[in-house]
């Protein structure tokens, strides 16, 4: 009797499978006598077995995929909390056989072709910081998830082939909540649009992932309410000949005008998913109430109420509708964990704001924007452990007259 020796954690499943199939049967193939470790030595028996009935498993080291070539009938994998570069994912695609795959907190991986997976049907690629494009996404997949992939910059491309894919054929596609105004613009120049628009709220839906925790999962008509919303708020505040700067101060002036502070939320805090806690920065953080919707980018529309992390993805939303350039920020400010907003002027320069402030300042009457338009460093003097899923320059502050002329000309004041 010979023996293989594998990776711990690979190990662990398939000691858990052998052992869950064969308890109380006779018949379990002979296990390798005295191995030194039980959970990553198995005997050729076992292996055999192993190699003809193992249909799914998960995966946390590309070192790993090597002993997943003997499994004939392994159809689906998941990929986990690991680094995985293009090359790894082709020796995936090599099995031959996967009909579902699940990569979640996979860096490295920068473009996923799907004509690289014959036969698979069932994709989900969530929070892969580096991924940049998903490739060749035809209606060949029916299920499909993707968000929190925020260097991803083929959006238009996947929300036109979401629309394809409805057409196509009944289908499921998450989408992250930040794609959905892409997906609406595609919507008005999709030839065949007419044909299948009854079936979108069926087969899409949108994530809005919470404090980079969970998800809170939107209906496609809750999504285009919103967009709706949105949309007929721009046509009334923005004007053809405004620069994206002027929309931003006109956008950031709505809000503050329109948009409360949900402090009943707020003091119902509660933490994540029964009461288990989890840390941001090291540090424990609990979210605010009602289910956490406070939290989202539609309360704000719907109740117009919310909290900071609301208050920061209503602009960005607003922007995303408008072509404008912003990008989430988390920090920590008056003692717990709070949202702000990074804006990206024409000449690529960075300013930081904290629209939840500036808000609640507005409807003291206070109307100075005192966190309007500032640098990393600047908004650092009452912000701490500033950081994004994307790369964050200082940037600068806007200057004093600049900041007044602004926002007396778009504001009226």
């Amino acid at each position: 009797m010979y023996s293989i020796d594998l990776p711990y954690s690979l190990g662990v499943q398939l000691r858990n499978i052998l052992t869950k199939t064969f308890k109380g049967r006779t018949d379990a193939p002979a296990k390798v006598v005295n191995a030194y470790n039980y959970n990553e030595t198995f005997s050729d028996a076992e292996m055999e077995w192993l190699f003809e009935n193992v249909h799914s498993l998960s995966i946390d080291d590309p070192n790993q995929i090597k002993f997943l070539k003997g499994f004939k009938k392994l159809n689906s994998l998941s990929v986990r909390n690991a680094h995985f570069s293009d090359s790894d994912v082709d020796e995936i695609a090599k099995l031959g056989n996967l009909e579902f795959l699940n990569m979640d907190n996979v860096s490295g991986l920068q473009t996923f072709d799907v004509d690289k997976f014959p036969k698979l049907h069932t994709l989900s690629l969530t929070h892969c910081p580096d991924l940049k494009r998903i490739a060749n996404l035809t209606p060949q997949i029916e299920t499909f998830t993707c968000y929190s992939n925020f260097a991803l910059q083929n959006i238009h491309e996947i929300t036109r082939q979401t629309l394809a894919a409805v057409y196509d054929r009944a289908c499921n596609y998450k989408l992250d909540a930040i794609y959905a105004p892409k997906l609406f613009e595609n919507m008005k120049t999709y030839p065949q649009f007419k044909t299948f628009e009854q079936d979108l709220p069926l087969c899409v839906s949108f994530a809005d992932e919470i404090s980079s925790s969970f998800c809170i999962n939107n209906t496609f008509n809750q999504m285009k309410d919103l967009q709706e919303r949105i949309e007929d708020v721009s046509k009334k505040i923005l004007s053809k000949g405004d620069s994206d700067q002027d929309k931003f101060v006109k956008i950031y002036g709505w809000i503050c005008r329109n948009i409360k502070y949900d402090s009943e939320a707020s003091s119902d805090k509660k933490h994540r998913q029964n009461s288990e806690e989890f840390e941001l920065e090291g540090h424990k953080v609990m979210l605010a109430g009602r289910e956490f919707g406070a939290n989202d980018c539609l309360s704000a529309i719907k109740s117009g109420k919310c909290v900071c992390e609301g208050f920061s993805k209503i602009l960005q939303y607003f922007c995303l509708v408008n072509g404008i350039k912003t990008n989430l920020v988390t920090c920590y400010a008056n003692g717990g964990a709070h949202s702000i907003i990074q804006y990206e002027d024409t000449k690529n320069q960075a300013f930081y704001c904290d629209i939840t402030w500036d808000a609640q300042n507005w409807q003291r009457g206070d109307r100075s924007l005192k966190w309007f338009m500032l640098s990393k460093e600047d908004m650092g003097k009452d912000h701490t452990k500033i950081v994004s899923n994307k790369p964050l320059g200082n940037g600068m502050t806007i200057d004093a007259q600049t900041k007044q002329q602004s926002i007396a000309q778009n504001l009226n004041q």
